[in-house]
């Protein structure tokens, strides 16, 4: 009896961003590379995953290169364990990896961490985020279903 062949489905998986932590003064961090624009202004550095965040902030240098304003009507405050900051919120468009999309994020001349910071609004429902802290990296599954 001859024995007939299945054919394999052509199963795509979904992409997925491995992105391994980030040492910084003799600590490892989930910092990510990311890109923003602001119409014909580009800017590609690294941003912090921060699960514990409600927002996104970016340093002050970020919204200078983006040619955004440090203060706008469409503002917030938010507490910080060194007190409470003016933060301006402005539409972008962020990339990361193959994966595109619009969210806002917010600038501050008041902010002095070391890290841009990537909060949950407008970034962390777009992705499915795995931090693996025993291999110090991270794992990023884009979700369908929002405009980019």
């Amino acid at each position: 009896m001859a024995s007939k062949k299945r054919k394999r489905a052509n199963v795509s998986h979904p992409p997925y961003y491995e992105f391994p932590y980030v040492k910084f003064h003799g600590r490892s961090y989930p910092l990510i590379p990311v890109c923003i624009k602001n119409k014909t202004f580009i800017v590609n550095t690294f941003a912090l995953l921060d699960s514990g965040a409600s927002f996104s902030v970016f340093r002050p240098d970020i919204a200078k290169a983006l040619n955004l304003p440090l203060k706008s009507i469409n503002s917030l405050r938010m507490g910080t364990p060194l007190g409470r900051i003016e933060i301006a919120k402005s539409p972008v468009e962020m990339q990361v990896g193959d994966t595109r999309f619009r969210t806002q994020i917010g600038f501050s001349k008041n902010f002095a961490a070391s890290f841009n910071i990537l909060g949950r609004e407008g970034f962390f429902r777009r992705f499915s985020i795995c931090f693996n802290e025993m291999m110090k990296t991270v794992i990023m599954v884009p979700l369908g279903g929002f405009p980019k």
